[in-house]
């Protein structure tokens, strides 16, 4: 899931994105966040990827840094492997 601070990166911008990194879309869609004028982006992909690669995608394809600063700090220091470790604000750390 991709989160934007703003209005999202167009359908081709994010598709050239996804295709850059090698991977295969099979569908994308988006959704306005909880957050008014903020949006996600979910893509689903055909390639399996582990946790920090997908973080490093989704910073690449435009999420908010701060969440996939989070992000990584969950996965990496707090040695998270779960899916939930995707969550913005599971738990106050």
């Amino acid at each position: 899931m991709i989160d934007f601070d703003g209005p999202p990166a167009s359908f081709p911008v994010v598709n050239e994105c996804v295709r850059r990194l090698g991977f295969t879309p099979s569908s994308m869609y988006y959704a306005q966040s909880s957050t008014r004028g903020h949006w996600h982006a979910v893509i689903y992909i055909k390639e399996k990827v582990s946790l920090l690669p997908r973080i490093f995608a989704q910073l690449y394809i435009g999420s908010d840094p701060e969440r996939e600063r989070n992000n990584f700090i969950r996965a990496y220091w707090l040695n998270r492997r779960d899916k939930y470790a995707q969550i913005l604000f599971e738990k106050k750390l």
